[in-house]
């Protein structure tokens, strides 16, 4: 899931003044095909497309799945700027333990103690893998993998473009 943006991002216009009532339009990377975002990390509440920034050029809340294009506009739609992509790229993996998020089977989350781990249920909420058992279990770095092993575990491994999960259970 990535997060666009920052708490304290404020866009502005040419003379640098906030960009009131600005606009950021949001499509599938690499097209125009509206992209849906939402308001909130469980992608339960859809945002407007194009997001409108408040009056002091902020924006709220925006979350969305994988890569999008990103288009930012005046409120009279003149186009200020375009990025594409944005969100999450392969360089990312495993984001901070939210205790709000909903997590599938098998997502990766970086713990409170700065570990990484698998989620072994789905709908799992609230369960810091990092202190709670028997909701995930923690990745280990290791210089080989057997998928012949009866123990579940996982593999981090470092490459030059990030980091790559490998994973087998049984």
């Amino acid at each position: 899931m990535a997060r666009f943006g920052d708490l304290d991002t404020q866009y502005f216009d040419a003379s640098g003044d906030p960009l009131v009532n600005g606009k950021i339009y949001f499509y599938e990377s690499g097209t125009t095909t509206p992209k849906t975002t939402y308001a909130d990390v469980n992608n339960a509440i859809p945002n407007s497309n194009p997001v409108l920034l408040d009056a002091s050029g902020r924006q709220p809340n925006i979350f969305f799945e994988g890569v999008a294009k990103a288009t930012l506009t005046n409120n009279s739609d003149v186009q200020i700027v375009s990025r594409d992509p944005v969100g999450e790229t392969a360089t990312n993996f495993g984001d901070e333990w939210v205790s709000t998020r909903i997590y599938g089977a098998n997502d990766v989350v970086i713990g409170s103690d700065g570990q990484y781990y698998r989620s072994l249920l789905a709908g799992n909420q609230n369960n810091n893998p990092a202190t709670t058992s028997g909701c995930s279990y923690q990745c280990r770095a290791s210089a080989s993998f057997s998928p012949y092993s009866a123990e579940k575990r996982c593999c981090l491994a470092s490459g030059n473009s990030g980091r790559v999960f490998l994973t087998a259970s049984t």
